[in-house]
């Protein structure tokens, strides 16, 4: 819950409303339809955020194999949620989602990534 006041948000708008015009200004663009445009383009920036940090995202991985199936699973609607990191002697992981972290020993890692095989993962070919 914001514990800002009505005149602590008016000054932040303002001088963020300043900032807006400042830089539509370095840009070229004068007159207040200008601006209007600029923070139109700025609105829809801000709407592609998700999928902008999901490519940056996979620009960081490792391999290209992690790319293309990351790729293919999220063109089922998956999306990022969050982060697994690897510890500097490639062993244990971590598991940053959704603000819950787990950390994992390269045992637990292997457990969860290569499940005993069932039916079903020899059925969905994840064998």
């Amino acid at each position: 819950m914001s514990t800002q006041t009505d005149s602590e948000m008016h000054r932040i708008l303002a001088v963020n409303t300043y900032k807006l015009g400042v830089v539509a200004a370095e840009l070229g663009l004068t007159g207040e339809e200008s601006v209007e445009q600029f923070a139109a383009a700025l609105k829809k920036l801000k709407s592609e955020r998700p999928r902008l940090l999901e490519e940056l995202a996979l620009e960081r991985t490792v391999d290209s194999l992690t790319q293309s199936k990351t790729r293919d699973v999220m063109k089922q609607g998956y999306r990022v949620t969050g982060f697994i990191l690897l510890s500097p002697d490639n062993r244990d992981s971590c598991f940053v989602d959704r603000s819950a972290v787990r950390w994992l020993d390269h045992a637990e890692w292997w457990t969860l990534m290569h499940p005993p095989a069932t039916i079903e993962t020899a059925r969905l070919g994840y064998l």
